[in-house]
């Protein structure tokens, strides 16, 4: 069963050895389970449409790092939808993993824009594995899995 954990988000009842994590977009629902959650695993998942925002652009001068920045900058325009959703999921995934968006400065964490596994870092050597992918057709998911050590 699902319930509420004190921060309001979503755990699997009874069951604290595990990690879960919960995302949806539009009509798809994506989760996440993870074995370690008692040992601290911190683990992440987002799932978006495969659609670029019309406000894309104000989101990428206040959410993306530096680097994302200049990459995004250089990107032919026929790129950006594909480069931002991707970004996106990542970056939400990694926010999920490490408590939600306030906890993670978003500007400062550097996520790899391409291919289909990447890593997520911030200055201060917080690192994430990440792997996306299309669970279905119009939707890119991610998942983030922290770094131990």
């Amino acid at each position: 069963m699902i319930d509420r954990d004190r921060n309001g988000k979503p755990c699997l009842s009874g069951c604290h050895e595990r990690a879960f994590r919960l995302s949806n977009s539009g009509d798809l629902a994506v989760v996440a389970v993870a074995q370690d959650g008692a040992a601290g695993l911190c683990i992440g998942i987002d799932v978006e449409r495969d659609e670029m925002p019309r406000e894309a652009d104000v989101m990428v001068a206040g959410f993306f790092s530096r680097a994302e920045r200049m990459a995004w900058a250089a990107l032919d325009p026929s790129e950006r939808r594909q480069a931002f959703v991707r970004l996106w999921t990542r970056k939400e995934a990694v926010a999920k993993s490490a408590g939600g968006i306030k906890a993670l400065p978003f500007t400062q964490l550097t996520a790899d824009p391409d291919g289909q596994y990447a890593m997520a870092e911030l200055p201060d050597h917080r690192s994430w594995r990440l792997a996306s992918w299309r669970p279905t057709a119009g939707y890119l998911a991610t998942l983030a899995i922290m770094e131990s050590g």
